[in-house]
C-alpha cells in the first residue's frame, strides 16, 4: 500500500536547501508554480510576520491555517511565505525597505534597527520596540538609544524613566555619541 502511494508522488530537489525535496502528486501540477515560487523567494519567521503585519499571534495562526505554506528552519522557528507577509504588511514597503525586512529577519542588527525606525515612523510602536530589542541583543548602540527613546515617550512600552536611563547608559557605554552627550548632560544637572 505504501509503495503504491509513493509511486503517485514525484520528488523534485529544492536548490535552496540541499538534501531536501518537494513532493508533488504525479499529474497534479496545479499550484506547483506557486509552490516553487514560494520556495525560491523564501520564508520569513513567524515573529517577523507578527511585527510586519501588526496582527496578534493568535490572529496570525488562525489566518495561516489554510492559506499559507509553512515550515520550520534549523533553529526551530516557524517560517511563513514571505509573499504572504509582504501582501499583508501594515508598513509601506518598497524594494529597498523589503530587503531590510528580509535582512532583519536573518539577524542583521543594523537592518533590525532600520526596520524599527520605519515602524516607529509609521506609528507601529509595538513592532518598533520588537525590532529595537532584536538589534539591542546584538549590542547595537543605535538600537539601545532608540529603546531609551521609546521608554521616555512610552511608545510601544510603558513609560519608564529608569529603563530609559538604563538603555541610554548602555548606548553611551557602547559608543553612541548622542547618548554619551545626553548622559553628560544628565550628570551635570544631577551634580549641580
Amino acid at each position: 500500500m505504501a509503495q503504491q502511494l509513493l509511486s503517485q508522488w514525484r520528488f523534485y530537489p529544492v536548490p535552496l536547501h540541499p538534501g531536501t525535496a518537494l513532493a508533488v502528486p504525479t499529474g497534479r501540477l496545479v499550484g506547483i508554480t506557486r509552490m516553487w515560487h514560494t520556495l525560491r523567494m523564501g520564508f520569513l519567521s513567524f515573529e517577523t510576520a507578527i511585527a510586519v503585519t501588526g496582527k496578534s499571534r493568535r490572529t496570525l495562526w488562525r489566518r495561516l491555517q489554510d492559506e499559507v505554506l509553512q515550515r520550520s528552519d534549523a533553529r526551530g522557528r516557524t517560517l511563513i511565505d514571505s509573499d504572504w507577509v509582504r501582501r499583508n504588511s501594515t508598513l509601506p514597503l518598497d524594494g529597498q525597505e523589503w530587503d531590510l525586512v528580509v535582512a532583519a529577519d536573518s539577524g542583521d542588527a543594523a537592518a533590525q534597527c532600520e526596520v524599527g525606525t520605519l515602524c516607529l515612523q509609521a506609528g507601529l510602536h509595538d513592532s518598533a520596540v520588537f525590532w529595537f530589542r532584536e538589534a539591542a541583543e546584538h549590542g547595537l548602540p543605535d538600537a539601545l538609544h532608540w529603546l531609551a527613546h521609546c521608554h521616555v515617550t512610552g511608545k510601544g512600552v510603558p513609560q519608564s524613566d529608569d529603563l530609559a536611563l538604563s538603555f541610554l547608559a548602555k548606548a553611551a557605554a557602547a559608543g553612541h555619541t548622542i547618548a554619551s552627550e545626553q548622559m553628560s548632560g544628565i550628570k551635570s544637572r544631577l551634580l549641580r
